[in-house]
């Protein structure tokens, strides 16, 4: 049979595959290969739990894969919408959106996901692992917030096959934006 390890590096190969689609504007292939790299994020964990083959490495090496596909994501489709022409939805804004900004877009989203993860490490040190968890995953909003980032993937893939993919990226970076400024609130808030 095939190991853990393999089917997270062949998550892996998708996400380095669905990256470089991305950034050379073949938007629909690109998310097809991110789709199928989620497809394996999910699957190589219950594999190795289920072969015995649960360890360290494997848990870093499936942490790493994930980390390289959402921070990379932004500035790889920042990097195909700006080789491209501008959508039909988006035309009339493009004297108003200049195709530098789908990178500002890009970075905004990146620091934004990768702040909410530090953010959400440091209230985790701060309240407690355990109190911080219980707390906060009986909540509509994080639940709302988690399932929301889930669908990123396939609602990419949706947007990409019907012509909307700058519409639902500047969306999405602007949504994400929000959760990362009400996420700083609510720790400042906590830490009183």
């Amino acid at each position: 049979g095939v190991s853990a390890n393999t089917i997270t590096l062949l998550g892996l190969l998708c996400v380095i595959c669905g990256l470089s689609l991305l950034s050379c504007s073949n938007f629909l292939l690109g998310f097809i290969f991110l789709n199928l790299a989620i497809l394996l994020d999910n699957i190589d964990g219950h594999v190795a739990r289920c072969r015995g083959e649960a360890s360290l490495f494997g848990a870093l090496f499936d942490e790493l894969v994930s980390w390289c596909h959402f921070s990379l994501l932004p500035i790889c489709l920042a990097l195909g919408l700006f080789q491209s022409h501008p959508e039909a939805v988006i035309f009339p804004f493009a004297p108003l959106l200049p195709s530098w900004s789908w990178f500002v877009i890009g970075v905004v989203k990146l620091f934004s996901y990768l702040f909410a993860i530090v953010l959400g490490e440091r209230v985790e040190l701060l309240v407690g692992e355990q109190r911080a968890l219980e707390r906060s995953s009986s909540q509509p909003w994080v639940v709302f917030a988690k399932g929301l980032r889930e669908l990123e993937s396939p609602l990419s893939l949706m947007a990409a096959a019907t012509g909307l993919l700058g519409v639902f990226f500047f969306g999405y970076a602007c949504y994400q934006f929000s959760v990362l400024l009400y996420a700083i609130g609510r720790a400042l808030r906590d830490m009183q």
